[in-house]
C-alpha cells in the first residue's frame, strides 16, 4: 500500500510548502538566467572570437595600474586616519586638563560661603602683587559684557570667538 501512494506524495504539500517551493524555484531561476543570456548571446552575435592575448594583457595591465592606485589611495587613507586619530587624541587630553581644572575650581566654589542678596556673581580682581599671574584680557572682556547683561552668544561675536569658549571662561569665573 505505500509503494502505490509514493508517486503521488508530492500532492500532499500543504499551501506554505508549495510556496517554499515556488520562491525556491524562482531564486533559481534568478542564478540561471544571467548565465544563459551570457551563452544566449554568444552563440547569436555573429563573428564573436574568443579574446585575444593582447586584449586580455592589456586589460591585466589596466587592472594592475588600478589596483596600484587604489593601494596608494588605502594607504593615503591610512595615514589621514592617523593623522585624525593623533589630533583627536591631542584634542582629548586637552579637554580632560580642562575639566580637571573646572572641577578643581568647582570644588572651591563649593567650599566658600553662600553670599546673600545678589544672584549675579561679582568679578574678582587680581593684583598682580599677590604672585599671581595677571588676569587674562580676553576673559576680563567677556566679564565687562557679561556684567553688561549680555549672552554668551552676543559675547562671541562681538569677540570673534567660539561660544563654548565664552561659556567656559564664564563657568571659570572665580
Amino acid at each position: 500500500m505505500v509503494g502505490t501512494l509514493a508517486p503521488l506524495c508530492w500532492l500532499a504539500l500543504t499551501r506554505t510548502d508549495w510556496w517554499s517551493v515556488g520562491l525556491l524555484a524562482a531564486g533559481a531561476a534568478l542564478f540561471a538566467l544571467p548565465a544563459i543570456r551570457r551563452i544566449v548571446r554568444r552563440r547569436l552575435t555573429p563573428g564573436a572570437a574568443p579574446e585575444s592575448v593582447q586584449a586580455r594583457a592589456s586589460q591585466f595591465a589596466r587592472l594592475s595600474d588600478e589596483r596600484r592606485e587604489l593601494e596608494a589611495l588605502m594607504s593615503d587613507v591610512r595615514e589621514l586616519t592617523r593623522l585624525c586619530a593623533a589630533q583627536i587624541d591631542a584634542r582629548t587630553a586637552k579637554l580632560e586638563r580642562l575639566v580637571e581644572r573646572a572641577e578643581g575650581v568647582a570644588s572651591r566654589l563649593e567650599g566658600a560661603p553662600a553670599r546673600t542678596g545678589s544672584a549675579r556673581i561679582e568679578s574678582r580682581r587680581v593684583t598682580p602683587s599677590s604672585g599671581e599671574p595677571p588676569p587674562d584680557p580676553l576673559a576680563e572682556r567677556v566679564y565687562a559684557l557679561a556684567d553688561a547683561g549680555r549672552s554668551p552668544v552676543e559675547i562671541a561675536s562681538e569677540l570673534s570667538e567660539h561660544v563654548g569658549k565664552v561659556e567656559l571662561v564664564l563657568a571659570l569665573r572665580a
